[in-house]
C-alpha cells in the first residue's frame, strides 16, 4: 500500500497519520460548544446555504460539526485532507461530507466553486 502518494507530504507525518488515525480521532479534544457557536454565527451573515470548504479536516472532528449544522446551513460541504487514513476515518463521523484527497497548497476545486473555507 503506497502510504504517501501526494509528494506535498513528509513521509513521517504521511506513515504517522496513516497508522495512527484512530488514535488521533479518540486523543485530540472536540471543539468547544463556544466555538463552534462563533463560526455558527458568522457563517449565517451570509444568508443563504452554503458550499463549505474544511480544509486539513483531518478525521473530521469539525467537520462533524459542520455536517450537524446541515441542511439549514449548509448546501455542500467538502473536507479536503490528504491522508487517506485519515479522510476514511472522517467519512465515518460526517456521513453528509465529500471527502477528497488535497492539500492547503494544492486544492482539487474548481475556482468559485465554495463560498467559505474553514480551517480548524
Amino acid at each position: 500500500m503506497a502510504i504517501n502518494r501526494n509528494s506535498d507530504i513528509h513521509d513521517a507525518a504521511a506513515i504517522g497519520f496513516s497508522r495512527a488515525a484512530d488514535a488521533y480521532e479518540r486523543g485530540r479534544p472536540e471543539y468547544s460548544e463556544k466555538s463552534v457557536r462563533y463560526v455558527s454565527n458568522r457563517l449565517y451573515l451570509f444568508g443563504s446555504l452554503l458550499r463549505v470548504v474544511d480544509l486539513a479536516a483531518g478525521t473530521g472532528k469539525f467537520t462533524k460539526i459542520l455536517d450537524a449544522l446541515s441542511p439549514r446551513l449548509v448546501a455542500s460541504l467538502t473536507d479536503v485532507e490528504p491522508v487517506e487514513a485519515m479522510r476514511l476515518k472522517g467519512e465515518s463521523v460526517a456521513p453528509h461530507a465529500t471527502f477528497i484527497s488535497g492539500t492547503a497548497e494544492d486544492i482539487p476545486l474548481a475556482s468559485e466553486t465554495c463560498d467559505v473555507v474553514t480551517v480548524a
